[in-house]
C-alpha cells in the first residue's frame, strides 16, 4: 500500500515538472577560442516575434585579442547597432544553434549569421563576432588602416570553439528544487515506513 502512494505521489510530481511551460532563456552564457583571439561573456536577449531567433539588446564580459588591429584584453560594454559596411549588423542570435541565412549567405547549424552581433568595449573598441558560411569570425575596429569606425573591410581572426548555453530562469531552479524536495520527502517517509521490527 505505501510502495503503491510512493509510486502514485511520484508521478504527479514528475507530471507537474513535465507539464510546467518550457522556459524561455533571456540570458545565454557565451564562450570562444580561436588562435590569436579569445572571449566569453553573458548576452541579454528578447525573442523575436517570429520565435526564429533572439534579438541580443546587451552583452557583457572580455575578448583577448593578441593579434589584427586591436591587441589586449577589452571589456565588453554592450552591443551596437551599428552596421559593419561589408555585412549588415543583426545582433541575432540563433539558439539553440540552426539554419540560417542572411544577405544570400546560408550557415546550416549556427549560432550566428552573417551580420553578425557587434560588441562595444569600455575602451572604445566595437568586436563583430559573425558566421560565414559555418565559419565563426572576429573582426574589430582596429582592423583598418583608415580608422573608420567600427568598421572597414574585416581581417578575419577565425574562431575555432563558439559555444552558447541558456540560463535557465528563476522559475526553472525553484521547479528543480521543489521537485527535488518532493523526491527526498518520499524517500525519507519510504525509509520510516519500513522501519525494521524487533521481536522480543
Amino acid at each position: 500500500m505505501n510502495i503503491t502512494r510512493t509510486v502514485i505521489a511520484s508521478a504527479i510530481a514528475m507530471a507537474a515538472i513535465a507539464a510546467s511551460p518550457a522556459a524561455r532563456a533571456d540570458v545565454f552564457i557565451f564562450d570562444f577560442n580561436g588562435p590569436s583571439v579569445s572571449g566569453s561573456g553573458t548576452f541579454t536577449a528578447s525573442l523575436d516575434a517570429t520565435g526564429l531567433y533572439y534579438d541580443v539588446t546587451g552583452a557583457t564580459g572580455t575578448i583577448t585579442d593578441s593579434d589584427g588591429g586591436a591587441v589586449g584584453t577589452f571589456t565588453i560594454s554592450g552591443v551596437s547597432g551599428s552596421s559593419n559596411p561589408s555585412f549588415d549588423t543583426t545582433n541575432r542570435l540563433y539558439f539553440p544553434a540552426g539554419p540560417n541565412s542572411n544577405q544570400g549567405f546560408t550557415n546550416t547549424s549556427s549560432f550566428l549569421d552573417v551580420g553578425g552581433i557587434t560588441l562595444t568595449t569600455t575602451a572604445g573598441e566595437y568586436f563583430n563576432l559573425y558566421d560565414l558560411q559555418n565559419s565563426y569570425s572576429l573582426a574589430n575596429s582596429f582592423d583598418d588602416p583608415s580608422g573608420q569606425a567600427p568598421f572597414g573591410p574585416p581581417i578575419n581572426e577565425p574562431i575555432d570553439t563558439f559555444q552558447v548555453a541558456a540560463v535557465p530562469e528563476a522559475s526553472t531552479w525553484a521547479m528543480m528544487v521543489l521537485g527535488f524536495s518532493a523526491m527526498g520527502f518520499l524517500a525519507y517517509r519510504r525509509k520510516q515506513d519500513f522501519a525494521p521490527v524487533r521481536l522480543a
